[in-house]
């Protein structure tokens, strides 16, 4: 998904010498890092690799694969461009006074290098391939946007400059292929937005960019992650979280819980989680009444005992501007063991589930359940740790709020 996902780790022994075994769930880019410096292997199921780590290089010992060799043949070739892209730091702080010269070098080659691709994979040639067409636009868009002595006028640009294309390179997910896809998206965004002279900070721009719906994701939650108050991350879930996939959302869920400071008083943090018949149901979508929300899982034997003091308050209360919301934590593969007994029990009001582990849950630091929260008809968080439905406070204290 265009970043490094670390797989295996290890020390190395008194003579300096270290191993790795593990399975590689697919053909790949893989990176060997120790704390200076980064090398990249292609690595296949059933591939053994055996080289040192030196000062500054890889050396190979026994046979490499061709795959590897066609890489390091492109690495060797594109180092010096890469040290000056991405080092700044520590490559005699270059200019594009003579990182242009030589990124123009690099580029006379490469139509060669690429000629002379022929490993044998041809899935890899093309990967390779590909990648050094990526490479190209994120050294060159790299050295433009990090800090140097000089920076290039428009009139100073080579003409590769003209021949970056970010709506072209942001339309597939190939780039997802590589450990620097993100980056490498994140280079081609900023390059558009400085290119057509963009001053709105709004991330309206870049999604009207980017095609793939992983890559879309991606983008939107480290935006969400600018949001400095809950009410902020209210905001921009509102209008962009519909970009964020459902295998992030908890990210993004726990990133807002860490914004959030439960207290009397303060608006409350939202919910939005599906009912019985799987329609989507909001704590917000009752303002105007007093909430009482119920947390319970069909394996909590104490929430069991709640039920009939939680049934004869809804029967009392039936007739005021009052709801009972009820969440449970259940696992998925309990969820027909909880209709099930919604349906026997004959539970009050709105029924939802959450799962364990939820944004409710995180928000309101819910540790252990039955947990009862009320809410007033502002959307105002009444109590955050309410009493039980078998305790009359809780009556009073709905009563309270439903007389203001």
């Amino acid at each position: 998904n265009g970043k490094p996902q670390t797989v295996a780790t290890v020390k190395t022994g008194p003579n300096g010498e270290y191993g790795f075994l593990f399975v590689p769930e697919a053909a790949g880019f893989y990176i060997l890092s120790n704390d200076r410096q980064e090398y990249l292997l292609y690595i296949q199921p059933g591939d053994q690799l055996q080289l040192n780590i030196l000062k500054d290089q890889v050396e190979w010992q026994g046979s490499i694969s061709q795959e590897n060799k066609a890489l390091y043949q492109w690495l060797d070739a594109s180092d010096l461009v890469r040290q000056k892209a991405l080092f700044f730091w520590s490559a005699g702080r270059s200019t594009y006074e003579d990182f242009f010269p030589d990124f123009e070098a690099l580029l006379s080659k490469t139509a060669t290098i690429k000629q002379q691709i022929h490993s044998g994979n041809k899935s890899f040639d093309q990967l390779l391939r590909t990648k050094m067409d990526y490479d190209l636009d994120y050294y060159f868009t790299n050295f433009l946007y990090t800090p140097r002595t000089k920076h290039p006028k428009k009139e100073d640009m080579i003409a590769f400059y003209q021949s970056v294309n970010p709506t072209q390179k942001l339309a597939g997910d190939d780039l997802l292929l590589y450990p620097e896809g993100i980056k490498m998206m994140n280079n081609y965004l900023l390059f558009a937005r400085v290119d057509k002279g963009i001053q709105d900070t709004s991330p309206d721009f870049e999604l009207a960019y980017i095609r793939n719906p992983i890559l879309k994701s991606d983008f939107t939650l480290r935006a969400l992650k600018r949001a400095k108050t809950q009410d902020e991350y209210e905001a921009f879930m509102k209008f962009y979280g519909q970009y964020i996939l459902p295998e992030q959302i908890k990210e993004a869920e726990k990133f807002g819980s860490s914004l959030y400071k439960v207290q009397e008083g303060v608006t409350a943090a939202d919910f939005s989680y599906p009912d019985t018949e799987g329609n989507l149901r909001s704590l917000s979508d009752f303002r105007g009444k007093v909430v009482l929300v119920d947390v319970w899982a069909t394996w909590c034997g104490h929430c069991r005992r709640e039920f009939p003091a939680l049934k004869k308050l809804a029967e009392e209360m039936k007739n005021k501007d009052f709801v009972v919301i009820g969440i449970s934590i259940d696992k998925e593969k309990d969820k027909v063991k909880w209709v099930e007994m919604i349906q026997t029990q004959g539970l009050p009001g709105v029924q939802i589930w959450s799962g364990p582990g939820s944004k409710v849950m995180n928000d309101y630091q819910i540790k252990g359940i039955p947990r009862c929260l009320v809410f007033d008809k502002q959307g105002r968080v009444v109590s955050p740790d309410a009493p039980p439905p078998s305790d009359d406070a809780l009556k009073a204290l709905l009563i309270r709020e439903l007389e203001k």
